[in-house]
């Protein structure tokens, strides 16, 4: 849902340095509790940078994530899988809960030349797993977006003319004010399962190669993350 994307590590990251080991089951959603709202953007975040990447997909388990109560109309948290450019432009397909959502919906989100976003009016189910993709077509250049089997957004542009290269990949939670959940608790996380990457057209999707965990942002002493040895699997939580 950002407006922005992470891309650097500074002094303030703190990165996740464990180990996922925890069973990968959809199990009913846990409440945690929401504190007060505190503005500013925060990632439990999964980068690949390792090379040019074309595109990213994965399963992810659905929550429904608690908001801060107080302060801002505009808290939320969301979910997704993202293709970006260097440093500017991106594709994402997710899931997210906004302050006047009682649950969380689908969504897409590009932005290259201006920002469109689309927030699907159905519920999600907690404890549900879909499949969401974000890659850029081979024949036209143009960003995909697909949930489940479903190409639910397609940019009108062609993305090299507004997006630098080379192209990464992101696999991220994000929350609007730091007293938004990230969703997910330590105990039963948001699972990202079979990530897979495009590296190369001709071979098509691919386990993943590399990738690096992030935490950013205001709300980050209280979220958390992990991914496996071979990096496909991540998961985000509010501790």
């Amino acid at each position: 849902m950002s407006r922005r994307k992470c891309t650097t590590l500074s002094k303030a990251t703190i990165c996740a340095a464990i180990t996922l080991g925890l069973s990968l089951t959809a199990r009913t959603p846990v409440a945690h509790a929401a504190t007060s709202c505190s503005s500013g953007l925060s990632f439990a975040v999964h980068f690949d940078t390792s090379r040019p990447i074309y595109g990213t997909q994965a399963s992810i388990l659905s929550h429904n994530p608690l908001l801060c109560t107080t302060g801002d109309p505009g808290s939320s948290s969301s979910v997704w899988v993202m293709i970006a450019g260097n440093g500017n432009g991106y594709a994402q397909s997710g899931y997210v809960r906004f302050a006047n959502f009682p649950v969380a919906r689908y969504f897409y989100e590009y932005n290259g030349q201006g920002d469109t976003q689309y927030v699907d009016p159905n519920a999600i189910g907690g404890g549900e797993t879909h499949f969401y993709k974000a890659y850029v077509n081979s024949g036209n250049g143009q960003a995909v977006m697909v949930r489940d089997s479903y190409v639910i957004g397609v940019t009108p542009w062609f993305v090299g003319a507004y997006w630098p290269s080379p192209y990464q990949t992101q696999i991220s939670g994000e929350t609007h004010d730091a007293g938004d959940d990230m969703p997910g608790t330590a105990g039963n996380p948001t699972y990202f399962t079979n990530i897979q990457e495009e590296y190369d057209y001709n071979v098509g999707f691919q386990r993943p190669t590399a990738g690096f965990n992030q935490l950013q942002g205001p709300g980050a002493p209280r979220y958390g993350s992990a991914s496996s040895g071979d990096f496909s699997q991540y998961a985000v939580y509010t501790q």
